[in-house]
């Protein structure tokens, strides 16, 4: 494949039981010739926040902090609440973002699994470059429609899950290959919205930033009445409503600052569920 000009990454699974023998694999498959890497964490690593920190700490060590590393998962960071998305795409993290859109086996149409995908997302500040689904009872429409949502919403290139002559239609294989279809403008995905009472990995996010401003701030993922209140203090201080919540003048305001740094090994681990 590279003598043909191609760049090809290497591609993990990773669990979260042995990092450090994690990221010691995915060197390897570095070291063997691979342009970059891919790792994927799902539901294995939800809570492992110490755990996914030793294994992006261990993996920059031996490649380097501008190796490419792109980052897959749930389409949707609340499926799994404390699956740490901000560790994984955070500083030093992964460069780029190939969330999961799979909207057959959500169960939901194209465009509401997309807008959703985009809004949960974008807090981390990576670019995503999705994959979609071309096995199963996926229509050309379907795949026609994905393609369309993505180049609006500035994705540069979009991956297939199951991409095989075995489990791909025929009519989607001839949709795959055809130009990038205009159709509609796809709704504007908005921002995820945090307010009293919230909690998760989006939350710990805010937080980190909103620490910056405020120190007092505690980096817990709850969003209790101290996060509120330095919110609002927050907001005042830019000159926006003073609502306590996130939203979408709030987030590009938070997300100029630079998160602080939190070591996740000497906190407790958020419950698993």
């Amino acid at each position: 494949l590279q003598a043909g000009g191609l760049r090809v990454c290497a591609w993990q699974f990773i669990y979260g039981g042995a990092p450090a023998a994690e990221a010691a694999k995915a060197l390897e498959a570095i070291a063997a010739g691979a342009d970059c890497l891919v790792f994927n964490a799902e539901k294995q690593y939800n809570g492992r926040y110490a755990q996914a920190q030793q294994y992006l700490s261990a993996l920059r060590a031996g490649a380097g902090a501008e190796f490419p590393i792109g980052f897959s998962s749930y389409a949707r960071p609340t499926a799994y609440p404390n699956l740490p998305f901000s560790v994984f795409m955070g500083p030093g993290g992964a460069q780029v973002n190939l969330a999961q859109v799979y909207w057959q086996e959500a169960g939901r149409p194209v465009a509401k699994e997309s807008v959703d995908a985009a809004a949960g997302n974008r807090i981390y500040g990576r670019p995503i470059t999705p994959a979609g689904q071309s096995n199963g009872p996926v229509t050309f429409d379907d795949v026609q429609s994905f393609r369309s949502i993505w180049q609006a919403y500035g994705a540069r290139g979009v991956s297939w899950y199951r991409w095989g002559s075995n489990l791909t239609p025929g009519e989607v294989w001839n949709a795959l290959g055809l130009p990038t279809p205009t159709l509609d403008p796809p709704v504007e995905p908005g921002w995820q919205q945090f307010a009293k009472g919230s909690s998760g990995d989006g939350v710990r996010w805010m937080q980190q930033h909103l620490a910056a401003f405020d120190a007092s701030v505690e980096v817990d993922g709850v969003f209790g009445a101290g996060t509120e209140a330095a919110l609002r203090r927050f907001q005042l201080s830019k000159g926006l409503s003073s609502t306590g919540a996130t939203g979408p003048q709030t987030w590009p305001e938070l997300l100029k600052l630079t998160p602080v740094a939190v070591d996740w090994s000497a906190r407790a681990q958020p419950t698993s569920r």
